[in-house]
This record gives structure tokens, sequence and C-alpha cells, in this order.
């Protein structure tokens, strides 16, 4: 393989990020970009990645506190993502609000 087509083959595959994109769109976690790229291209593949981790990262912890909080009935949980800021941040926030309010109630109706 000669020189152009090596330097060709360490830039952004649109197709393969489409491709990536799409999985990511259906909710498949499991698609990644390829970390062998230079340059913005690294970068892009390298941000997308991330995106797709926090996000993974976060529908496993708040199916995780759904499964502790709504059929254990364990309301002493919390939603927890380490890396979480922005809108994540704010939809995590949210969901422990939410498990606080709910709580209450509970906790009233105990004594």
């Amino acid at each position: 393989m000669d020189s152009i087509q090596a330097g060709l083959q360490m830039m952004l595959d649109r197709g393969e990020l489409l491709k990536c994109l799409r999985a990511f769109k259906r909710g498949d976690f499991s698609a990644r970009m390829p970390l062998n790229l230079t340059g913005i291209d690294g970068e892009i593949a390298q941000a997308f990645n991330d995106v797709v981790e926090l996000e993974e990262a976060t529908a496993v912890e708040i199916s995780r506190i759904a499964e502790v909080v709504g059929k254990e009935g364990q309301f002493n949980h919390r939603v927890s993502v380490p890396g979480a800021s922005g809108g994540w941040a704010d939809v995590i926030g949210s969901i422990n609000n939410l498990i606080g309010d709910v709580m209450h109630p509970v906790s009233e109706s105990a004594t």
C-alpha cells in the first residue's frame, strides 16, 4: 500500500460515522468509531465514542435505579453518572428529585 492510500485510510470514514450514528439513534451503544484516526478526525471519533459511553452509562444507571426504586421499593438510591454535565446532569438531577418527591409522601405515611 502506498503512502497516499495509507493516508486516506487514516481519514474519517463518513459511511462508518453514519453507521455508528444510526446505531446510536436506535439505542445500540455497541457501535464505536475507530480510534486510529489523527487530527480533527481523531477528535471527532473520540468525541462520538465519549458521547456513546456517557449515554450507555446513563441508560444503565437509570435502569438500575428504576429496578431498585420501582420494583423493590428502595427509595434511598440515586442516579450517579460520573462525567455527566450540562443537560445530562440536569436530567439526572430531575430523576433524583423525582425519587425524592416519591419518597417524601411514602416516608410521611410511615410515621
